[in-house]
């Protein structure tokens, strides 16, 4: 399992066998491994991964600076038509607007808590866009 050093052992949900994976799935785990990696660089620590909804799921979610950080990971093989990031809109965002509510309702969290994008291309830069919401 993947994760960088500050996450503590146990925390992330456990990923789908090894090799059940396909192509799109690999590029997708893969894009949020880095998306995590990136994210504990900046002071973030990943409480738990791929937690599903009724709504969809929520690819990473963490904790920085005492706020809950939902945070859905956009990957993309290149830029040539768009930034990962910017494909979080309309449909999408409103899916992970009730996730949210629905993880912190489960949770019972009770403090602030924000939606994050984590954009990721294969040759490119990671960008991080926070508070979507």
């Amino acid at each position: 399992m993947h994760y960088c050093a500050r996450h503590p052992a146990g925390s992330i949900s456990i990923s789908p066998i090894a090799g059940s994976m396909g192509l799109t799935q690999e590029r997708g785990k893969r894009g949020e491994d880095l998306a995590a990696d990136f994210l504990c660089a900046k002071g973030y620590r990943i409480i738990a991964r791929n937690v599903r909804s009724p709504y969809g799921e929520i690819d990473l979610v963490c904790q920085e600076r005492g706020t809950l950080v939902l945070v859905e990971v956009r990957y993309r093989a290149s830029a040539a038509f768009g930034r990962p990031e910017e494909t979080v809109v309309g449909q999408k965002l409103l899916r992970m607007q009730r996730s949210a509510e629905w993880y912190v309702t489960h949770t019972h969290y009770t403090d602030d808590y924000r939606i994050d994008v984590v954009g990721v291309t294969q040759n490119g830069p990671i960008t991080l866009l926070r508070d979507v919401s």
